[in-house]
């Protein structure tokens, strides 16, 4: 089977046993699939429901084993009934039916006071799952670029920065060609403390151009 071959030729069988392993504990699964189309909305999700991890598989690189190490870290804070991940339950369940909505116009009649305050428990809850994603490349000697984890990881941050401000889910499109940015051109190749994600103005000047000429 293709799938059981990359795992080997990438030496992340113990990463993936682990994973099923503990999912298996709460009667939860992994799902691996074979991305069709770049159309999806998610390289991956961790359904709380159903304690499920699905993951979508790019052939082509290694970024998708980062994105598997992102989901187990969700699945991480459900189960340990992390603080921010709570919080980010109240503050978006409460107010939002799905948080699909904030990838389109439903939420922009929500007023800024109350935005602000979901995409903060947000981008808390998200940071905090990145860091635990590193941590597990470098646990389990994963082969992820870092730098492009980190640089992508740092994009969706800053987008949730973006629509707690204008209401507006921006998208990263280079203008000139109408293709996806370059990750490499932002630099934000460091995750920072949770007080970086807090204000509009902290977002990186070539980072934020590209968000405003979807405006």
């Amino acid at each position: 089977m293709r799938l059981n071959r990359l795992i080997k030729k990438y030496k992340i069988e113990s990463f993936i046993q682990k994973i099923k392993s503990h999912l298996s504990e709460y009667d939860g699964k992994l799902i691996l699939k074979a991305r069709v189309s770049q159309c999806s909305k998610f390289d991956g999700e961790f359904l709380e429901s159903d304690m499920i991890i699905k993951c979508f598989i790019d052939f082509s690189s290694t970024y998708w084993i980062g994105v598997l190490a992102h989901e187990y870290s969700h699945f991480l804070q459900c189960v340990s009934h992390n603080k921010l991940w709570l919080s980010f339950q109240d503050s978006v369940f409460d107010n939002i039916d799905d948080l699909e909505d904030i990838f389109t116009k439903k939420t922009n009649k929500i007023n800024k006071t109350l935005r602000k305050k979901i995409s903060s428990s947000i981008i808390n809850m998200e940071l905090d799952c990145d860091k635990q994603a590193i941590k597990l490349i470098n646990k389990y000697k994963l082969p992820v670029d870092k730098k492009e984890y980190i640089a992508k990881a740092n994009v969706i941050l800053y987008k949730y920065l973006y629509w707690g401000e204008y209401g507006i889910w921006p998208d990263f499109i280079d203008k000139k060609t109408g293709r996806t940015a370059s990750y490499k051109k932002i630099g934000a190749t460091r995750l920072l403390a949770q007080n970086k994600y807090k204000n509009i103005n902290q977002i990186p000047e070539k980072l934020f151009c590209i968000f405003k000429t979807g405006i």
